[in-house]
Formats: C-alpha cells, structure tokens, sequence
C-alpha cells in the first residue's frame, strides 16, 4: 500500500451529506405468544407524515400542487454535490482493493480479497464494525450434514425458489438466488472453519416442519453462532465481525473508521472507470483511497434519508424514528444508514434497480414467530375478526396496513398452551416448548413493565384493557370458539388444527403493531457478479457493491422465509464471491 501526502494544509470544515439484545430479550419465553399473533411494537412514533414537498417547476402547476411532469424533477439526495477539489486532498492512499463499510458484506469482501492476495483498506463512518442479527443461511455445508440434515433442498429448490420468487412478483433477478444456492456451501464452510478455529458455538437454528403449512413454508439453514456474552441463537453478528476483522488483520486488511466516503471519482470526465473514493476523516480533511482493482461498496440501507424513503420506499415512512448516530447502530428500528453509496452511485451515472420500489424488512414481533404461521384470534380495533390469520410475521406486518391505526389485537386463553406446539429457542434439536413453560412466558411477559400483554379472568377483562368494544369482542370470540369447536373455520377458512376454542380461563391478549422496520433492502442497479451498473444494464467499470444495497435481489416483501437469506446471500455469499473476484483480476 503506497501512501503520499499531497496537501496537508487545507483542514476544510466537513461537508453535509432498539438495541437487538433488548428486542430479543426473552425471546424463547416470548416464542409462544409470538406464534398466537406476534410481539408488539411500542406505541407508534413516526416521522414526519408527509414526503417533502416538490417544486412543480417548467411546465407544471405554479400553485404548489403536484403534476405528472413536476413528480419527474429530481430529488435532493440526487443532485451531485460539489467535486471535492485535489487541493484539498489531504493523502492519496493507493491499494488493490478499497472497501467501502464495515459491517457483514463489507468485512467478508475484504478478507476474502485479502486472503487471494489482494492489498486492501476498509474504511468506515463508524467507530467499529457492525452487525444486525445474526443468522446466516446456506443451502448445504458441513454443519448441516454434521447435524444429520445432509442437504435438505435437494430436489426441492426449483419450486421452493418459484414459491418465493411468487410473493416477489417475481420482480427480482433469479440470476442473483440461484447463485446464492449455488455458491452458499462454499462460502459457509469458509466462515465456519474461521469461527470454529476462533472458539465459536456453530450451531443450526431450531426448526420444526410444518407439513400442511402451505405457501407458509419454512426451511431449514439458518446457521448460527454463540460464545462469550451471545447465548441465543440468532444474535451471533458480533462474534462473527469480530472474528472477521481479527482475521482480516492477519491476512493485511488495513482498516481505517470515522472515515466517511463522500465521492466516488470517475475518469475521463465522468465517462470511463471509478478509480477512487474520495472520504472524509474525523479532523475534516480528505484522503482519496484509489483502487486498481476495484472499489466496493458496503454502506448498508437508505432508510436513515428521509427523501429516500419518500422516493423508493414510501409505505414505511411513518415507522421512521428520529434517529442518531446510526453509522455506529447495531440493531436499532426506525431507520439506520443514511444512503451514502447509493447517492454515491447515483451521482456518478449509475442507474437505480429495475423495481424502484425497494424491500422493506418489517417485523410484528420476534424472530421465533417469524417462520412459523399465526396460530390464534386476531380482531381489529372495532373487535372484528379480519382474515384467516394463518400467515408469517413478515406478511402480518404488511396486513396490518389495512386496518385502523395499523394495529390487530389477539386474544386467547390457557388451554392454547397445550393446543399448540412452538419451536423452543436454540439449536436444532430443541424441540417444542413444554405447555407450562409457555404459561409461565405469558405470566412474565403480564407481569413487565410496559408490558405488551394483558390478562384477565373473563374476555370482557382483556377486552377492555386492550381498548376494544367489549361487546363486539366477546362476540367475535363466541364466533370464533363455536366454529374452533366445530372444526371448521367456515368464515376464513383456517386450516382446522390452527383454531382453539378461546374459553378457559386465565385470558390473555396482546396489541400487535407493524411498526417494527429494520432495513430497506435494495438500491444501485447491479448484475450477478455484483458490477454497479448504468441505465443500460452496463457494468460500470471499477465499481461493485454488496449487502443490503445489492439492487433487485427483493420485491415487494421480505418474507422471512429462508432464515437468514440476506446475511447468508448479499452478505457473506456475495461478499466472498466478490472479493475473490477482484483479486484474481
């Protein structure tokens, strides 16, 4: 790595540009109450109601409402900032490979770049690395064949991937799934030997098969990792960044933090290869990092911008909180990164993916309901059942958009402890929560503060202190035993083992809310080899990008089908892919 000091005299002032341990706190506890409905969010916050405003401009309406050609102008957040001159370029710094972002995607393209023999800087805006969630999927590997599932989607993946690419409106690109199945074995294998060797816990999540759950089905491979302080399944991401940069240093990754790229430089005006980043260091001066090989980046979702999200994801602007700090946000909802390689990439001619409308990843609760299909009663706020209730996490969180204040309410009783069987929280194997231990989640989860449940000695109690009309409810509930009982749902037509008669005290009910947004996934237009590409589908030369901004990989819905599909997928799959890559260029 060559480093030369152009101009150390310009100091210019900078240029604008829930903790998931708590989210999971109790989450096998939870895991029954998950399954009826699932967890609530907190009382709804959100951003500003509206999208800003646009000028309507030459040619539109000049009395400040909106036309069809003034919805075409550009945006804020499109509009390139000024070039950052070279005499304000503090160092040049000059390497194979520059990485642009430390968390998953961006650590594993690097020390899989550096380990093919590639010199490579990492820099980030944050302070450290970071990492949200923690359960990585793969497809086949040596710890599922260790386990003794061999490879569960042989002879299966063709309509398993239609089923999914079906609630996508298949509006993805299959290129990018079938290289993700074709390639996840040999990235896994890779990440475990090196968690593995670092003293991890390598385990596969829980799963329980579901056979009559229909276009409900979920699959088995989410691997997971545990050691030290991380206990539960699903929330390893920090040993798996930690590992990764420890790794990475071994191999001569250099990484550089409270550095935040601000330009892409592009040559031949505009017009030919990306050779550099241009970044901004916590002293306010600049360093240009070129890359003969490649420049990648890995700067996570937009959903921190609020115009962004105005733009390419608009249904999730009133979950949006007022977020701070968010470069150093592990795992926080409301909105996370504030978009800077997408605007990057757009200001240099790259063009956004195909669907513009990107993916948003919405939860009603925690992550053991989120492949298993809602079991109970769900009413909404005029105490009325509204559907069959037979549906994930994921597609709840988009149903609730249909009724008032976006929120159902489920109520339930005693007996649903031993009616149903919820996946128990741990490795493979766990099994299913013992009746009593789901009773006593449900008395603890009454007994917290703020508590998301309710309980009372008759439904008329639950009912109202969840706010409901009681006599609408309890006759909802009346409804609902009398057809449980009679085995047949001849309103919604649920699947018969999933109704229980609601009529042994105690009562329970909770409020379920769908303001639990995580990410946004999608952005840069991108081929199957991770080129950032240009409105022609042109690969633009010297640029990739990874993780969570991959463009058109979702549509429509994150489903949470496949158990770690974007960790295990854009992640660590692409991100080794890509780092190989670009080393053996």
């Amino acid at each position: 790595m060559q480093r030369e000091n152009i101009n150390t005299q310009n100091n210019p002032a900078p240029r604008g540009g829930i903790d998931r341990r708590s989210f999971l706190k109790g989450t096998a506890a939870l895991g029954a109450v998950a399954a009826l409905g699932t967890l609530a969010g907190c009382a709804s916050k959100s951003a500003d109601e509206t999208a800003p405003t646009k000028t309507a401009g030459e040619g539109g309406a000049t009395d400040g409402t909106m036309t069809a050609q003034a919805a075409q102008q550009k945006w804020s957040f499109e509009i390139p900032p000024e070039s950052i001159a070279d005499d304000q370029i503090a160092e040049t710094i000059e390497d194979d490979v520059i990485v642009v972002g430390a968390g998953v995607s961006g650590l594993v393209t690097a020390l899989s770049a550096a380990e093919a023999g590639a010199s490579v800087t990492l820099i980030c805006a944050g302070t450290a690395p970071v990492a949200r969630g923690g359960t990585f999927h793969a497809f086949k590997s040596t710890l599922l064949q260790e386990v003794g599932l061999g490879s569960p989607y042989d002879g299966i993946i063709g309509e398993f991937f239609k089923k999914e690419m079906m609630a996508a409106n298949w509006n993805i690109d299959q290129r990018k799934w079938y290289k993700f199945y074709h390639n996840s074995e040999e990235a896994m294998n890779w990440l475990l030997e090196k968690m593995k060797s670092a003293g991890h816990t390598c385990v596969i999540e829980n799963f329980v098969p579901d056979g009559n759950a229909g276009v409900n089905t979920s699959v088995v491979g989410g691997h997971s990792f545990m050691g030290g302080e991380i206990v539960s399944t699903g929330m390893g991401g920090p040993l798996v960044t930690s590992t990764l940069v420890a790794e990475g240093e071994k191999a001569g990754v250099t990484y550089l933090y409270s550095t935040t790229a601000r330009q892409l430089v592009r040559d031949d005006d505009g017009a030919g290869r990306v050779s550099a980043v241009i970044a901004e260091r916590s002293d306010g001066t600049f360093a240009k990092f070129v890359a003969s090989k490649g420049i990648v980046l890995a700067t996570g979702d937009f959903s921190g911008d609020k115009e962004m999200v105005a733009k390419y994801c608009p249904s999730v602007l009133p979950f949006l909180l007022e977020n701070k700090d968010t470069y150093d946000a592990q795992f926080q909802f409301g909105g996370l990164m504030p978009g800077d390689g997408q605007k990057m990439g757009l200001w240099i001619g790259a063009a956004w993916q195909h669907a513009e409308q990107c993916t948003p990843m919405v939860f009603t609760g925690g992550p053991t309901a989120t492949a298993s299909p809602q079991t109970g009663l769900l009413m909404d706020a005029h105490g009325e059942r509204f559907g069959n209730e037979d549906m994930t996490n994921s597609f709840l969180a988009n149903a609730l958009l249909q009724l008032p204040d976006q929120a159902a309410y489920g109520i339930w009783d005693a007996s649903a402890a031993s009616q149903f069987k919820w996946p128990a929280a741990g490795p493979y194997g766990s099994g299913t929560m013992e009746p009593a231990d789901a009773i006593a989640a449900w008395e603890a989860a009454c007994e917290q503060k703020n508590a998301v449940l309710v309980k009372g000695d008759t439904v008329e109690d639950v009912a109202q202190k969840l706010g409901l009309p009681v006599e609408a409810t309890k006759a909802t509930v009346d409804r609902y035993t009398q057809l449980a009982e009679a085995g047949a749902d001849e309103d919604f037509f649920k699947r018969s083992e999933l109704l229980n008669p609601i009529k042994e005290a105690p009562f329970y009910g909770m409020k379920y809310k769908g303001e639990d947004m995580l990410t946004i996934m999608g952005g840069l237009r991108t081929n199957a080899n991770m080129q950032v590409c240009d409105e022609n589908d042109e690969p633009i030369e010297g640029l990739y990008n990874v993780g969570t901004m991959v463009g058109d990989m979702y549509s429509n819905l994150y489903t949470l089908l496949v158990p770690g599909f974007n960790l295990g997928g854009t992640c660590l799959t692409f991100g080794y892919l890509t780092g190989r890559a670009l080393a053996q260029k």
